[in-house]
């Protein structure tokens, strides 16, 4: 029986391999940088400069339900300083062990998974994510909308 040499197409399997990685290590990098917060958050004109399509998903919503943008973005402000990963604190079990969240609130808006579950039923957004910024301001403004109605408030 007669063997026959196997030839190598392309790059031997580890070049390969730390090609892959680093495109996923590139990835991974990039994709942490779009949800950073602004880099000041007291200021709304800066925060729009920073984040540009920030602006635009603020303006849709306002048009949409009819909350400006200060207000929106005030929520942002108060509840998460912009932080796409917001949760609250852990409670401490004996002072100093960190336990569990009072809440499971989360995202920019701190909405709760029942109120988000809610709101993608209302608007048909099925894959809506509470860290998404245009999503989470949409939130707001429909949340907002809903309680100007109920109570008046304007």
């Amino acid at each position: 029986m007669r063997h026959e040499r196997r030839r190598y197409r392309g790059a031997p399997f580890p070049v390969r391999a730390a090609r892959v990685l680093l495109a996923v290590m590139a990835t991974l990098v990039i994709a942490g940088c779009a949800n950073s917060p602004p880099v000041s958050v007291e200021n709304i004109c800066l925060i729009f400069d920073d984040k540009r399509r920030w602006y635009r998903a603020a303006k849709a919503s306002e048009e949409r339900w009819g909350t400006p943008i200060h207000v929106q973005m005030a929520f942002f402000r108060q509840e998460s300083t912009f932080q796409f990963d917001a949760r609250p604190a852990r409670t401490k079990l004996l002072g100093f062990i960190p336990w569990r969240r009072p809440t499971n609130a989360y995202g920019y808006a701190q909405a709760l998974e029942s109120t988000w579950q809610q709101y993608r039923d209302e608007t048909g957004r099925r894959f809506a994510d509470r860290d998404d910024f245009r999503a989470a301001i949409d939130f707001v403004g429909l949340d907002t909308d809903k309680s100007q109605k109920a109570a008046g408030i304007s």
